[in-house]
């Protein structure tokens, strides 16, 4: 299979303990895939957008997920530690410096406690169907140090004083949609 071609050779760009969460293989028919290695951006990651599956699957992975899960937020939550929070895709595609509009709107007090999510807005150029107002995230692992790696990567000036380096993995789930979102980023 062609996509399971493509995957493998994604995964390898990054860490096998960063991607155990990750299925071995693509089975769903409807799925997406993003990598990104860019390394002046602080924008390092992998998503696997998986649609189409069955209810049953879904509760049954849900649930499973639920017991492993450091975190669980609902995308509607006002406020969420998002990576490259101010990142468009103009900037990114031109290498502009990002305007940050204040250093409050980084080190906001509602962030404290929070772990890194990435920006999947940054991702909707994506074919997913995938819509994060009705989603839950679950982070499973996220840690304030840089990935040892091949990756170089400076301090994000996007990111609160404590998250200026650092990974996150985890799992996004609508239900409604019936799609799920494996995720790593690293920054």
């Amino acid at each position: 299979m062609k996509s399971n071609d493509s995957y493998t050779q994604y995964k390898k760009m990054f860490s096998d303990s960063l991607l155990n969460h990750f299925p071995k293989e693509i089975e769903h028919i409807q799925n997406g895939m993003v990598a990104t290695t860019n390394e002046k951006k602080n924008d390092i990651g992998l998503l696997l957008f998986e649609s189409g599956l069955k209810d049953n699957e879904i509760d049954s992975f849900e649930k499973e997920i639920n017991s492993v899960a450091i975190a669980v937020y609902d995308s509607k939550k006002e406020c969420l530690l998002i990576v490259n929070r101010y990142e468009t895709q103009e900037t990114y595609e031109s290498y502009q410096t990002v305007i940050i509009p204040d250093s409050v709107s980084v080190e906001k007090d509602c962030y404290k406690g929070l772990y890194p999510i990435p920006n999947f807005k940054r991702f909707s150029y994506t074919n997913s169907e995938f819509n994060l107002k009705k989603a839950k995230i679950y982070v499973l692992e996220a840690k304030p140090q840089k990935v040892e790696g091949k990756f170089k990567l400076n301090p994000n000036n996007q990111m609160p004083n404590q998250w200026k380096n650092g990974y996150s993995r985890g799992i996004a789930i609508d239900k409604e949609e019936k799609t799920i979102i494996y995720w790593l980023v690293e920054w």
